[in-house]
């Protein structure tokens, strides 16, 4: 059984992996929307605008990466029984039709991020994400 403790501190630490490519992106996108060679020469030389976008969308990707790290911080530690409805922060056990084992959790992303997988005892445990916290698993 994988505790599901260490399994949201794992995903918060995986969380924060993704939040700081995003910071090193964002710096790296505003280092070359300022860079002298950016300024535009004539009106058809947009490389600054274009840097400058760059630069917004990825500070907002920034601002995403922070709430999914505060949403799981705050992720309600509720315990589910075989009787509970599956909904944010429920581990479930999957078993196919080999008896193979797998483990996922209810989540969201913000930032809308694909399906994000951490390893912890010894196992794979897919997050299972949804932009709309209302509707996770669907």
């Amino acid at each position: 059984m994988i505790n599901k403790e260490a399994l949201l501190d794992s995903i918060i630490d995986e969380l924060r992996k993704i939040h700081q490519l995003a910071l090193d992106a964002t710096q790296r996108a505003i280092d070359q929307a300022t860079d002298k060679e950016a300024i535009a020469r004539s009106k058809y030389e947009t490389f600054g605008l274009e840097a400058s976008y760059l630069a917004h969308g990825q500070a907002v990707r920034v601002s995403e990466c922070e709430a999914d790290i505060l949403a799981y911080r705050k992720l309600p530690r509720l315990v589910y029984t075989e009787d509970s409805s599956i909904n944010q922060g429920a581990l479930v056990t999957l078993v196919n039709q080999d008896d193979v084992e797998s483990w996922s959790i209810g989540g969201w992303s913000e930032s809308g991020s694909s399906r994000l997988s951490v390893f912890i005892d010894h196992t794979i445990c897919t997050i299972r994400e949804s932009n709309n916290r209302a509707a996770a698993w669907g």
